[in-house]
């Protein structure tokens, strides 16, 4: 019960640079009940206005023109991802209740660990990347990266890691929630994310 009232009294809503956006933006954005997987109302959403669409456009290609590839962001996501998907931990925890609650699907604790050990590989594949850049073999495209969220949890965490992989490699990431059923959790995970990398970084334009 209190979860839900956490989901009605902060709705989803669009983040942009790791934040919400600003009041006067959002308020005239239309507010709507969403539902879980079995169709029972549990929270609320804002749906983005024409003016929300463009501002996250054009800072989707600013982050593309600005983005200075001068710094390594790799062991600060790492170092987030490690929080998020600990098995013992809280923010595990967080995410494990969200998508039970919002989608009905239980053992998230072992979708979790299987994930652990196929992100192991991954962060071996993008050293050999940003390996390969800083010898001049390679240049990595970093125009957005455009990742779809989903309700089942392994393809949920599949997702997730897809968005840390290119945070680490300074590409900048637009997500996007689902507009159907079993919202909620895809949303608070990418604002548990966004909360992370402001606490992390003291440039949140790192990170985007």
């Amino acid at each position: 019960e209190e979860i839900h009232r956490i989901w009605y009294k902060e709705p989803i809503c669009t983040l942009s640079s790791c934040l919400p956006l600003q009041e006067d933006i959002m308020s005239n954005e239309k507010l709507v009940e969403t539902v879980d997987a079995m169709g029972k109302k549990n929270g609320l959403a804002r749906l983005s206005n024409f003016e929300t669409v463009e501002m996250c456009a054009k800072s989707a290609k600013e982050a593309t023109n600005k983005f200075d590839y001068t710094h390594d962001v790799k062991d600060i996501i790492r170092k987030i991802e490690s929080l998020l998907f600990d098995p013992n931990g809280e923010l595990a925890a967080q995410l494990v209740a969200n998508q039970a609650l919002d989608f009905y699907k239980q053992d998230g604790i072992t979708e979790i660990e299987e994930a652990l050990q196929a992100s192991a590989v991954e962060r071996r594949l993008n050293d050999i990347l940003l390996d390969d850049e800083k010898k001049n073999i390679i240049s990595i495209d970093r125009r957005p990266a455009i990742v779809l969220s989903v309700a089942n949890f392994s393809n949920f965490l599949d997702l997730s890691r897809k968005v840390l992989r290119n945070l680490e490699a300074g590409i900048p990431v637009v997500c996007f929630h689902r507009n159907s059923n079993s919202s909620q959790h895809v949303f608070r995970w990418a604002k548990l994310l966004a909360d992370l990398i402001l606490i992390h970084t003291q440039d949140e334009s790192k990170i985007r």
